[in-house]
């Protein structure tokens, strides 16, 4: 087995007011709606959910994510993630920077996994990973951005 670690660092900033960013991070109902190639999405709790995503095939590779993951907050501005159960590890952040007409948000995540392939192998996989999860990653604050703002009254 070899470990893909990838991390992602992204900002963005949203037309929308701080509270309402906040409750957006902290709903994983919320955030399943802009998750890119949800295939299943249970609520388990009202800070926890899981989620199965598309198979994904690459390099002759077949990988299916599934993840659990467990978000907390400060009740304010910085939202963590942590997996529990699943085939992936992942954990992330968002902090919220508060200006006066929009938010300034911070996104963090590494995501870890195995594969049954050799080193060698290994490194071509996370050159793809790192390039798939970066486009995820992008897409999925695209979404919410987009969400968000649209809740915003001009």
């Amino acid at each position: 087995m070899t470990e893909i670690k990838v991390a992602s660092q992204l900002t963005v900033t949203i037309r929308a007011n701080q509270k309402d960013i906040y409750e957006f991070f902290t709903s994983p109902e919320r955030i399943n709606q802009c998750v890119v190639d949800v295939v299943e999405f249970e609520l388990l709790s009202q800070n926890k959910a899981s989620w199965t995503l598309k198979e994904k095939r690459d390099l002759g590779i077949v990988f299916q994510p599934k993840y659990t993951l467990s978000y907390t907050g400060d009740g304010e501005k910085h939202i963590s993630w942590v997996s529990e159960s699943s085939n992936l590890e992942i954990e992330g952040s968002v902090t919220i920077d508060n200006n006066s007409h929009s938010c300034r948000i911070a996104f963090h995540e590494v995501i870890s996994f195995d594969l049954p392939i050799s080193k060698t192998m290994g490194l071509l996989a996370k050159t793809v990973a790192k390039h798939e999860i970066a486009l995820g990653n992008k897409r999925y604050l695209n979404q919410v951005k987009e969400q968000l703002e649209s809740l915003v009254v001009t």
